[in-house]
């Protein structure tokens, strides 16, 4: 290897490793925004999997509501449409919290890691540009040139031109580490943003949704005004409700019955007692109507529990611990619970806006079981609260106490 080709050779090297320095020097480094994550996993694709569900619910609602414009026949579905309209808005948008939630913590976490990646990256750059600026400076091509024509033997010459290569070597390792890890920090740059714009535009969706809820629940709320109009209707509905009342008040018992039956070992179901709790919040203590014979839409009506008049969404609780034996919608009682507490005993949660627990679950006392609401044959947000020995309806303040 002669004296120019050698020459050639490391002036080629250093002059490559100061090109790309340049061109890595020109990269608006301070000015880089940060990119970051990429938000379709499993989760998100869940939660937009549940947000379609509940939206194709919708539609398929609001057809049948439009249906029974035209229908007489179907005309008494309209509350349980009503009511299931309002749940599946309520699910979507509490779906959609849920997907802006996990948004936000993705892109927090990611912008962090950015930003230590940011710290990192300042780190290596200054040591690499201190490294080039010693090597032009202080070690020019010309000194690496004196190097090598100094050696004294071939093997020498070899060694140092290997040496000088290998120094080389490393700077240009580092500054492809540091040019990769820019480039994957700019390509993350439109991921974020999309993300963010994805989010925006939930949120944006949300307002709308919000107003229609709204307006849902107005038209659940004026449901029994609009009976009260038209007498015939308002009559029909008042039998209805009371016979299927009265239907699911029997089936309640058998039910009850046959389950204290099975506890007890094939023996009668007898009350050993318990301890109950305020359905509600304690705050909320008045009883709008109590339990056992009333006026109801101007006819006698023997009430099988006690109403608490609550705000829509308030918690309901578990009086007592004990096994779902329903969570469901029914004509009459709309959503509610049965939990059987064991040792003859049982408590019912009636006219709910929504369902927190699911039949066969245990609860403890307190447990949050439901939201308050006014599904059912219901003119008001209210809890009706029923507590049963034997499967029997028994007045409630006679087990709980009233705050």
């Amino acid at each position: 290897m002669d004296n120019n080709n050698i020459k050639k050779r490391i002036t080629a090297i250093i002059c490559f490793v100061l090109v790309t320095l340049l061109v890595f020097a020109a990269i608006p480094y301070k000015q880089l925004e940060l990119r970051a994550i990429d938000t379709s996993k499993s989760n998100e694709e869940a939660l937009k999997a549940k947000l379609s569900q509940y939206q194709s619910e919708q539609n398929e609602l609001k057809k049948k509501l439009e249906s029974t414009k035209s229908d007489i026949a179907s005309k008494e579905n309209e509350k349980q449409y009503l009511d299931s309209l309002v749940l599946a808005t309520e699910n979507e948008l509490e779906t959609a919290n849920q997907l802006l939630t996990e948004y936000t913590n993705k892109i927090a976490e990611k912008q962090a890691e950015i930003e230590a990646t940011k710290v990192e990256i300042e780190a290596k750059y200054q040591e690499l540009l201190g490294r080039m600026q010693f090597i032009y400076e202080e070690e020019n091509s010309e000194n690496y040139l004196d190097m090598i024509l100094n050696s004294d033997t071939v093997s020498e010459m070899l060694m140092t031109v290997e040496r000088i290569g290998s120094m080389l070597d490393f700077d240009n390792s580092l500054m492809s580490e540091l040019s990769a890890q820019l480039d994957s920090l700019q390509s993350e740059q439109q991921i974020l943003s999309d993300t963010k714009a994805e989010q925006q535009i939930l949120k944006d969706s949300l307002i709308e949704k919000e107003k229609d809820l709204e307006a849902q629940k107005a038209q659940v709320t004026s449901y029994i005004s609009k009976l009260e109009s038209d007498q015939a209707a308002y009559q029909a509905e008042y039998e209805k409700a009371k016979a299927a009342e009265k239907e699911a008040n029997a089936q309640i018992e058998k039910l009850l019955e046959q389950r204290a039956a099975q506890q007890s070992g094939g023996g009668s179901p007898t009350f050993t007692g318990g301890s109950f709790i305020w359905p509600v919040p304690v705050s909320y203590k008045t009883i709008s109507s109590g339990y056992g014979w009333r006026t109801l839409w101007g006819r006698s009506d023997f009430h099988l529990g006690i109403d608490i008049p609550v705000p829509y969404g308030t918690n309901v609780f578990a009086s007592s611990p004990g096994t779902v034996v329903t969570a469901t919608w029914h004509y009459s009682y709309g959503y509610y619970v049965l939990i059987d507490h064991g040792n003859g005993s049982a408590t019912l949660y009636a006219h709910n806006s929504k369902l927190c627990v699911s039949s066969g679950d245990k609860v403890k006392q307190g447990d949050v079981i439901a939201k308050a609401g006014s599904t059912g044959s219901s003119s008001g947000n209210h809890v009706h609260f029923e507590v049963r020995i034997g499967g029997k309806t028994q007045n409630p303040l006679n087990y709980v106490s009233k705050p």
